[in-house]
């Protein structure tokens, strides 16, 4: 769905009657995944309860070690965005730390189908697994998923 809706957004314009869309004038959302870390006693989220804190909160790149750009919303969900360039399917893994410790592992694939004529990225994601058996899709919301944590 999400990059259905991203990909509306192209600057491709059939209709000779129209102008074609300045790219320069589209506010393109960056493709993300985003997880709701919760707690395993009572379901509250880990971050507006004051267990995670963002400034201890870290997303690697386990292939090159760099760390993966991230925000939080006001109700705890982290929205990571992964740097993803590439237009063939590649498979990246990540580590997210609190406090230089692993709370969790997981992998996905991705692809950017993204076309020269597409004014913002659109990022196709598949196969998001974790060895953490509480990691699961949020069936409400696509690329939403959610991971019950011990902490």
């Amino acid at each position: 769905m999400l990059a259905l809706s991203l990909s509306l957004l192209s600057c491709n314009n059939d209709d000779d009657n129209q102008q074609s869309i300045d790219c320069e004038l589209v506010n393109c959302q960056n493709a993300f995944i985003a997880i709701d870390f919760l707690a395993q006693s009572d379901g509250e989220n880990l971050f507006t309860n004051g267990t995670l804190t963002r400034e201890s909160f870290q997303v690697i790149d386990i292939s090159s070690q760099q760390e993966v750009s991230f925000g939080i919303n006001s109700e705890g969900l982290v929205y990571i965005t992964p740097n993803i360039e590439s237009k063939s399917v590649n498979s990246y893994s990540y580590e997210v730390k609190s406090s230089e410790e692993t709370i969790l592992t997981f992998t996905l694939d991705a692809k950017n189908m993204a076309t020269s004529e597409d004014c913002c990225t659109v990022i196709e994601f598949s196969n998001v697994n974790s060895t953490n058996p509480s990691f699961e899709r949020n069936s409400d919301i696509h690329q939403v998923y959610k991971v019950t944590l011990n902490l």
